[in-house]
């Protein structure tokens, strides 16, 4: 595809006197992640908290050396947030909460990729993308996309000085935030144009053309995020001028349709006068100036390139792996390591297990071959090692047992556990954890709490147990700690689990291989609701929630790590006291649900709106209950079911998309009483094609969420033509991660399949 469109490109300059040269972009951000074969390294999270700049260094050059092998010529990387809240789900595209640590890997990174060192290889050199302008780590509660209410002093001090130390490093492109900064310096530059001005960065003047273009002197390209100028109330999917006119660049545009109406409109705009020649002019001259500065124009067609002929032998090579391997051995972190426990002897017979050690997708998060990456295996990364596969080969036969059923009897004979505990993987706006949840990772799934019931199982047989936690940011894991004898944080480390095992067990003689290298790159969290202990000026609203902004206690600081060489430094025994516990006060659960509970159709509650939204769309719209609602994701039409106009006709086109039903704003019901009655979530489904994809349905504190149960089977098993009901235990929904307390959303479909089907008289029923 690559090679097509370099053609393309070439062709369309065919009989000019000049060539403009192409350039293609890839979401490379740790490592060539979307490539089949590819190093996946550590993410961020995990890089930062090696403390090694000159790491970071090679990893950029070898992500260049592999997007170079593929054809491609840009990065949308290195991320230089500063993550303040642990909330938010892309806390772990962060290196560090210190702004220093950040500062360093960013411009290490841009280093890397850009090749700027003396004697790189022109050909593995690469353009980057510092990203995201400005502030979307420090939204409120953490959310993604949401609003950033830092004073002008602490989004330079903080959030704006990484971006500084990488443009000197030589990064020549900048990409905007879908945040929003809601300041008084933010201001509307045309107020008598369309709707207010929400603060989105995408419509920024001030902080992209007076700040950055000018203050900074800043001479490369302003892109925006995907579709990201419909989230300016300005402009839609099809009309981007208020975000050109703030100043940016390049438009990332995905649908065919999108990107020719805003060109046709702004070539209106400009015959109008609505968008100056200037501004064209500009935005042109950045571009060519970039291109121009970069190694771009003088590379022949990708497939006659020597690093793409020989892409087989450089893709995922052994040179590359071995730093993957580095990066993961020097970004573990040890937190706890009662009587000595770790290094392990490799003569003691050890038992693996937990919900991480085999789940591959829990080793490297989100953005690895797919977005969320939640449905990720062995055979989609063959060449990846888990922490079981490596602690398999790193001990003598016999002695390493994995437990494939964490609720199976324990082993006989065995002298130590491993156990491998973590977060599911999950990426932007999916992976947020809600203002009114916790950061207690046994309450966040029933399949993390099944974690914490394997480390009491083991505590109760006597067992000496190693805890491995692998996640994207810190969670309250105390109750976990306690459980164990020693406490390793791996991060998402990606392929390389060799890297575990080369720490955590000794050789055959008996000698440590690798110390522990790696400190916390920001505080671990004392309590549930310890969500944001990085500084700051204290500027943040409560927003009418300040329980939501949680307590600044930490159970380790930013910097913490033990090794082995030296004893814990603030206990002189063996075995250190339990640390405290917190004390939880959960509301009593509602009295158990005795009538059917109706989403859609006749008798349905009056407080929910059924709505559609999906990529490039995710701010959803309304589906009306009268006429035909047209959006990018498809068609829905009401029909006439059991009453007039109760049900609806749905085409989905393919693009990621989301039907649901929720409560106004952020409104929540307590709806546990339909769990205790072990009511079943019933739809009424009339299918008129084969489905070619994933279905998920689901029932959420908040949207926008995934879907979180397959859903195929129910689908598949619906004759053409007909209505059938639809009958999902609500267990089984809570099973797979929905909360229950504080429902939202209690209906979600969720799909990336072409799908055409009816649907209507949806409910939570009690079964017969």
């Amino acid at each position: 595809m690559v090679e097509a469109f370099w053609t393309a490109s070439q062709r369309s300059f065919a009989a000019r006197p000049f060539s403009i040269p192409f350039a293609w972009a890839t979401d490379a951000v740790h490592g060539h992640n979307n490539l089949f074969g590819a190093t996946i390294f550590p993410h961020n999270i995990g890089l930062g908290a090696t403390r090694d700049p000159e790491l970071i260094h090679r990893i950029g050059r070898v992500t260049a050396r592999e997007i170079a092998a593929g054809g491609m010529d840009w990065t949308f990387a290195p991320t230089v947030t500063v993550s303040m809240d642990a909330r938010w789900g892309r806390f772990y595209e962060g290196y560090s909460q210190d702004t220093e640590i950040v500062c360093a890997f960013a411009a290490q990174m841009v280093r890397g990729l850009e090749g700027s060192d003396a004697g790189s290889d022109p050909d593995t050199r690469i353009l980057s993308s510092i990203k995201h302008w400005l502030g979307d780590g420090g939204t409120r509660w953490g959310i993604d996309r949401g609003t950033t209410f830092a004073s002008e002093r602490e989004l330079r001090d903080v959030h704006a000085v990484p971006y500084i130390a990488a443009l000197k490093a030589g990064a020549q492109v900048v990409m905007l935030s879908f945040s929003s900064w809601e300041h008084e310096r933010n201001y509307d530059f045309c107020p008598d144009q369309g709707a207010p001005y929400n603060y989105k960065l995408h419509g920024s003047r001030y902080l992209i053309t007076d700040v950055l273009k000018n203050r900074l002197g800043f001479d490369g390209i302003v892109l925006t995020d995907w579709d990201g100028q419909c989230e300016v109330s300005k402009c839609t999917l099809k009309d981007a001028r208020y975000c050109i006119n703030a100043g940016a660049d390049v438009l990332m545009v995905e649908a065919r349709g999108d990107w020719l109406a805003i060109l046709e409109q702004t070539r209106r705009d400009l015959e109008r006068g609505l968008i100056t020649q200037d501004r064209i002019d500009d935005a042109v001259r950045r571009v060519l100036r970039v291109k121009q500065r970069s190694a771009l124009a003088g590379r022949i067609e990708p497939t006659r390139r020597a690093l793409v002929q020989k892409a087989a032998s450089v893709v995922g090579c052994k040179e590359h792996r071995d730093v993957a391997r580095e990066a993961v051995r020097k970004s573990l972190v040890l937190l706890k390591n009662d009587r000595g426990l770790l290094p392990l002897d490799p003569s003691r017979r050890v038992l693996v297990a937990g919900s991480a050690a085999r789940n591959l997708s829990k080793h490297t998060g989100g953005w690895s071959l797919s977005w969320q990456s939640t449905d990720i295996g062995p055979e989609d990364i063959p060449h990846a090692t888990t922490i079981a596969a490596a602690l398999e080969a790193a001990l003598p036969a016999g002695n390493c047992i994995v437990l494939e059923d964490d609720g199976a009897p324990l082993p006989e004979g065995v002298q130590v556990a491993v156990v491998a505990i973590g977060e599911d993987a999950y990426a932007e706006m999916m992976g947020d954890i809600r203002p009114w949840r916790s950061l207690e990772y046994a309450a966040l799934k029933p399949s993390y709490r099944k974690d914490r019931t394997l480390l009491t199982r083991l505590r109760d047989a006597g067992i000496p147990t190693v805890c491995v936690f692998f996640g994207g940011r810190p969670l309250y894991v105390t109750e976990e700690i306690n459980l164990s004898d020693s406490f390793v944080v791996a991060w998402l480390p990606g392929i390389a689990g060799e890297g575990i095992a080369d720490v955590l067990v000794r050789d055959g003689m008996g000698r440590v291989q690798h110390d522990f290298h790696g400190r916390l790159p920001c505080p671990w969290p004392k309590t549930p609701y310890s969500f944001r202990l990085a500084n700051s000026s204290g500027d943040m609203p409560d927003g009418g929630h300040p329980e939501y902004q949680g307590d600044s206690e930490a159970l380790f600081p930013l910097g913490f790590g033990l090794d082995y060489a030296s004893p814990r430094p603030d206990v002189t025994a063996d075995v250190a006291a339990p640390y405290p516990e917190y004390v939880h006060r959960k509301p009593p659960s509602p009295p158990k649900a005795t009538s059917t509970f109706v989403l859609l159709g006749p008798g349905a509650d009056p407080d929910l709106t059924l709505r559609i939204a999906g990529n490039g769309f995710w701010v959803g719209a309304d589906v009306s209950r009268s006429e035909p609602t047209d959006a990018l994701l498809g068609r829905l039409e009401p029909i006439d079911h059991l009453g007039a106009k109760d049900a609806f006709h749905v085409y989905f086109n393919g693009r990621i998309a989301s039907l649901y039903l929720k409560f106004p704003g952020w409104a929540t019901r307590d709806l546990r009483g339909y769990l205790d009655a072990r009511a079943d979530l019933v739809f009424d489904l009339r299918m008129h094609a084969p489905m070619n994809g994933p279905v998920r349905l689901s029932a959420h504190d908040c949207y926008p969420s995934e879907g979180v149960l397959r859903a195929e089977r129910w689908f598949q098993r619906a004759p053409m033509g007909e209505w059938t009901s639809i009958r999902v235990p609500l267990t089984d929904i809570a099973n797979a991660g929905s909360d229950f307390a504080k429902v939202n959303v209690p209906f979600m479909l969720h799909t990336d399949a072409e799908m055409t089907f009816d649907i209507g008289n949806i409910r939570w029923e009690l079964r017969p």
